[in-house]
């Protein structure tokens, strides 16, 4: 699907399988609908089997209203460096942007729930908020994240799970 580049997502989408726009390098920007609430990775956190690996994918729209990011969503999508995340947003799924190009995230103060893995393997992310109400920073957060400097922690956070900050070699600032 090397000439893709415009995709319009049904209002009523529910789920989107493994791969489904891998290496669809035309495609740069997608709007994900708010019924969208499961992603798929049957291979386990490989960035390989990704729905937009290898895809030019680099803006993302929201519906309005959109309350959750679905698990695996942006797997292994190293073309996404940047990602405004709805305010309406109050979870996010595991390993949803893991293995991503992210440089910088600033989770919404709705948000209390993060999945693990979400961010895992960012090797591009060098700054992290995360949201006011936290309470849980969730197993392998940030793992792997080697570019990883500053991160806002906010003190309603009460556990910081196993390997949160696994390999986060440039990390300065908490």
């Amino acid at each position: 699907c090397i000439q893709l580049a415009n995709v319009n997502l049904s209002k009523g989408l529910t789920y989107l399988g493994e791969s489904a726009f891998e290496k669809c390098i035309s495609l740069t920007e997608i709007t994900i609908p708010k019924s969208l609430d499961e992603g798929s990775c049957s291979s386990y956190l490989i960035p390989e089997n990704g729905i937009f690996n290898g895809s030019g994918l680099s803006t993302v729209n929201w519906e309005e209203g959109t309350t959750q990011i679905a698990s695996y969503l942006f797997l292994g999508c190293k073309s996404l460096q940047k990602v405004e995340i709805p305010e309406s947003v109050t979870v996010i799924e595991s390993g949803a942007f893991a293995y991503t190009g992210l440089v910088e995230i600033s989770i919404p103060s709705a948000v209390t729930e993060i999945g693990n893995y979400a961010f895992l393997s960012c090797t591009e992310l060098e700054k992290a908020k995360l949201p006011e109400q936290l309470v849980l920073v969730p197993y392998k957060l940030f793992s792997e994240c080697s570019t990883l400097k500053a991160i806002a922690i906010p003190k309603s956070v009460s556990v910081i799970d196993d390997y949160a900050f696994y390999e986060c070699t440039a990390l300065e600032e908490i």
